[in-house]
């Protein structure tokens, strides 16, 4: 199945994907500085803990999800540009103001050498789809994310790239990975560092 789950670690493809990119073309081990990881997800937590330069927080507005910080991404309790790294994958779908969010992420990013990572289930639509309430059947979801996701992220003043995974036709049958875009974004006051990255 194309999001067959992983028997040992519950891991899904994206997240297999990613935590090979993360390893393997991001360098994590080697960042430094601040990273704030919204959601955290259970398969990707020896990831993050293997950053030894990288004081991670993780990040829910859930206490179940066992963060180190409690709080809404439309209201971060954190400094002006005080991240290095921000993880949100598959996040943005359930927040009730993306945009807000987005500014929220934007402030709090580091302007020289901070990245944002980010993923959204994208539909073939040319434009987004607000449905106006959290959907229950869809994993409380509030919108769904057309082929205009990425000029969100710029309306919010990101420079951003298109990303997709460096895995060979061996290593995505192997991984039972499956392909799928995310994003690499950087301040707009600040691109050296997202055009010295590898992918397209």
């Amino acid at each position: 199945m194309p999001n067959a789950a992983c028997p040992s670690c519950d891991s899904h493809s994206r997240q297999r994907a990613l935590s090979l990119w993360l390893r393997n073309e991001f360098h994590l081990d080697e960042k430094q500085g601040v990273a704030l990881v919204f959601a955290p997800e259970r398969a990707l937590a020896p990831l993050w803990s293997a950053a030894p330069h990288l004081r991670v927080f993780k990040t829910d507005i859930e206490p179940s999800r066992g963060v180190d910080l409690l709080a809404d991404v439309m209201h971060l309790p954190l400094a002006d540009q005080s991240v290095s790294v921000m993880w949100c994958h598959h996040v943005l779908e359930q927040v009730g103001d993306d945009k807000l969010a987005l500014r929220e992420m934007y402030r709090v990013l580091q302007p020289a050498g901070g990245v944002l990572l980010i993923s959204a289930g994208l539909s073939a639509e040319t434009e987004t789809r607000e449905f106006g309430y959290s959907d229950p059947k869809l994993s409380g979801n509030r919108r769904s994310y057309g082929r205009d996701f990425s000029k969100r992220l710029e309306a919010a003043g990101f420079v951003v790239r298109t990303m997709k995974y460096d895995l060979s036709a061996r290593e995505l049958e192997l991984y039972a990975v499956y392909p799928e875009t995310f994003f690499y974004c950087v301040r707009s006051d600040h691109t050296s560092g997202l055009l010295a990255t590898k992918g397209s």
